[in-house]
Order: structure tokens, then sequence, then C-alpha cells
């Protein structure tokens, strides 16, 4: 079944990533950033600091993310900083000492090892997602299902070592399908923006990515049984402004929003 845009029906995926970004300003190779501060509300900061929060996070999360900082701002004091990157990434990152107060996972095989490598705790499921078979725009490859794509030319996928890849190779199992991909990615943004490009006629992404850069996208058996979950968690310095951002993240209003970009509840 073919779909596309905010209609993409999802399955929860048992795979959740969870990332906090560098301090400072500064932004890690291969991230991005986005902040949002309430300079312009008047509002009140979150208590016990004025300062910035560093949110190490799944790139999957992105869109979602960065929409709810708006929320934050209005009743928050605190510019919230970003970085966004494959979940694997951004836990090497503070392994190696890099200054964040929160983390957010694409599944939770990534925080537990953040867990055990000591730099992140409390972590919390947030929500789910599932893959689809995102197709490039106008379906270059006239694929109609997506065992067609799985097989066909062109494919690019998340490598093996990062959430989505997880994923990837878990459905791939179940369904007993060999793929041979063009490209293995760090992130599902990469996978995503190689579809979107045309550079690719078809890719493995979340639904939620495939819906956020309207991408039409194929079901494909079995994802309903493969379900990642993302996970927030505090990590490092533990500012008490960076919990109440984590308590933000799990409130009805933030809810909705994840809702709206199709991500399911833990």
């Amino acid at each position: 079944m073919r779909r596309g845009g905010p209609g993409v029906a999802l399955s929860a995926v048992a795979l959740v990533a969870l990332v906090a970004g560098c301090g400072g300003g500064s932004v890690a190779p291969g991230t991005t950033e986005a902040t949002a501060a309430s300079s312009a509300t008047g509002a009140e900061p979150a208590p016990g600091t004025h300062e910035p929060i560093t949110v190490f996070a799944a790139a999957s999360l992105d869109a979602a993310l960065t929409e709810l900082t708006g929320i934050w701002a209005e009743d928050h004091g605190n510019e919230v900083r970003f970085s966004f990157g494959g979940s694997n990434g951004l836990v090497d990152q503070l392994v190696e000492g890099a200054p964040a107060d929160v983390l957010v996972t694409a599944d939770t095989a990534t925080m537990d090892r953040a867990v055990g490598d000591g730099v992140a705790e409390g972590p919390r499921s947030l929500a789910t997602n599932s893959l689809v078979l995102a197709l490039a725009p106008g379906n270059p490859g006239g694929f109609e299902t997506a065992e067609e794509a799985l097989t066909g030319e062109r494919l690019v996928v998340c490598a093996p070592e990062v959430p989505c890849g997880r994923a990837t190779v878990a459905l791939m199992e179940l369904n007993g399908i060999t793929i041979t991909p063009v490209s293995e990615e760090q992130s599902v943004t990469d996978v995503r923006g190689k579809v979107s490009s045309g550079e690719a006629n078809s890719g493995i992404t979340y639904g939620t990515d495939a819906t956020t850069a309207g991408l039409d996208a194929l079901d494909i058996p079995g994802a309903s049984d493969v379900v990642t979950s993302s996970v927030t968690a505090r990590v490092g310095r533990g500012a008490e402004a960076g919990a109440s951002f984590i308590e933000f993240l799990h409130s009805e209003a933030a809810r909705t929003v994840l809702d709206s970009y199709g991500f399911g509840t833990p």
C-alpha cells in the first residue's frame, strides 16, 4: 500500500535513539544545530539556572524536537541548543567528554550503551517508530510494492551499526530478503536526503522521516514487528534545567506534537 505525507500509518519499532549535543554553541562534525530562546516572550527561566540547555538528539527527531523548542520557549527562559546526528556518534562524543545536559537516542540499544558507559542516567522511553520504504519524487524506479524496491536499483539504507540500520537488518531477516544497497548511511536523515534529492530511487527510513520529507512510501511486511523506541536521559552535567526539559518532552503538550509527526506512544 502506498503511503505519503501526513497519511503515513506507523507501526512501533523497538529501537530508540536519544542524543545530547555539544555545549558552548559549537556543533560536532556531521551534526546540525537548532536553538530556541524565549527572550522575546519575557518568560521566566526554568528553575535553578539561566544557562542554555544542550541536547544531543537522534537525527530522526530533528523536526519534532525543533518545533517543541518553540513551545518550551513560551514558558521558559533557557535557550535550547540541539546537536542532531546518528545516535552512536552522539554517544561516542559524550564518552570522549563532550558536555551536554540531555541525550535522546533513536533506540534502546544505543541508550543502554550510554548508560553502561556512565554518560547517561535515568532513561525513559519517549516515542516509537517503524520502518517504511520511501520513494524518490516521481517514483523513478516504478515500484508498486516494497518487495520490488528492496530488490530494485539504487536502494539506500542505514548502516547496521546505527539504530535504523539495526532495525533494517532485523526486518530483512524477518522477511528472508537479501538486499544490495548502493550505500549505507550513518543516520536516517542521510537516507532521507538521498531519496528526496533523487540520488536514490528508494530508501528504508522511519515512517516519520518519510512524512517529514513529504515522500510517498510503501509498507514493508513485518514492520510492525520490528519496533524502535526513542529514549531520553540525563547526561553529564545533570543541570536542573536539563531535567526540566526532559519532563517537558514527556508532557501532554509534547506528546501532541510527537503524534502529529507520526511517532507512536511507548
